[in-house]
């Protein structure tokens, strides 16, 4: 884990993909949550991924019943919370 973060914060996108892979044979939760967020964050990143590849991507996990583009902005896009909404006087 700590590779895949030393990748991600060297922008080594392409080893980060083959670490990423070599993690494939976990199988907590905790481990297939980060694999995910790996896995989106690489296809924003990689200088070989197209969104071709991204909506593919998408589709493969939703079981292709979504629209890729919309859950692509779900998951880059932050809940509206009204806790942190700033009170103008």
């Amino acid at each position: 884990m700590l590779e895949l973060r030393k990748c991600f914060l060297r922008h080594n996108w392409i080893d980060a993909a083959k670490l990423l892979l070599m993690l494939l044979d976990g199988g907590s939760l905790f481990l297939k949550r980060v694999m995910l967020k790996s896995c989106i964050f690489i296809l924003l990143n990689h200088p070989r991924a197209s969104s071709q590849h991204r909506e593919e991507f998408i589709r493969m996990c939703s079981g292709g019943g979504v629209d890729a583009d919309e859950l692509m902005n779900s998951l880059l896009t932050f809940p509206h919370d009204n806790r942190y909404q700033r009170v103008v006087s």
